[in-house]
């Protein structure tokens, strides 16, 4: 009996062993399967964002290629432009210039009293060199000082232009007082 229990215990221990190895390789196949379909989920996962990261970079770079091709047609069409111009402006000339109004050019300037002598004052003003073509003459004042206490009328224009010069025409009203006044211009021609 000893013999034979000592047979059951080693079939028993045996088929316990079996099982436990048994259960120990279905169990680590087990584990590698499951570790397996965690990967291939993570692998996935993984792809998916690099998929979508290189269509954003992608994307990006067409974004980035674009706005080059802008820039450089930009940069293009200003050289053309100033190429244009440049060819244009062959032969313009452009001359300024300032006239100074004060009591010594006209008299009277800062007196209502003597309105008659200041109300309209003419003035030639020669180019310092003759235009091919009557020039644009464009005049602005640079300069106004007047007296307190009464309405402001001032206005100059330009008048009889030639290719030699040109009139300046000053007005101001009878009650407008002033020390001076400079009008600037600019002359365009060929």
């Amino acid at each position: 009996m000893n013999q034979y229990f000592k047979c059951v215990l080693t079939s028993i221990f045996c088929s316990l062993f079996c099982i436990w190895l048994m259960w120990l390789i279905v169990g680590s196949k087990l584990v590698a399967q499951a570790v397996n379909e965690q990967m291939k989920t993570y692998d996935d996962a993984l792809f998916v964002r690099l998929s979508d990261l290189a269509k954003t970079l992608e994307g990006e770079q067409r974004k980035a290629t674009f706005e080059l091709n802008k820039i450089q047609q930009g940069a293009q069409d200003l050289e053309t432009l100033r190429k244009l111009a440049t060819s244009r402006l062959t032969g313009v000339s452009v001359e300024t210039g300032k006239l100074q109004i004060n009591q010594q050019l006209v008299d009277g300037l800062n007196s209502a009293e003597e309105c008659k002598k200041r109300g309209t004052f003419e003035h030639f003003i020669p180019f310092n060199h003759v235009f091919s073509t009557v020039p644009v003459v464009l005049p602005s004042f640079s300069l106004i000082d007047f007296g307190h206490g009464q309405d402001h009328r001032l206005k100059v224009n330009v008048i009889e232009v030639s290719t030699e010069g040109f009139k300046l025409d000053f007005n101001t009203w009878c009650d407008t007082r002033m020390s001076q006044a400079e009008v600037s211009w600019l002359a365009i021609g060929v």
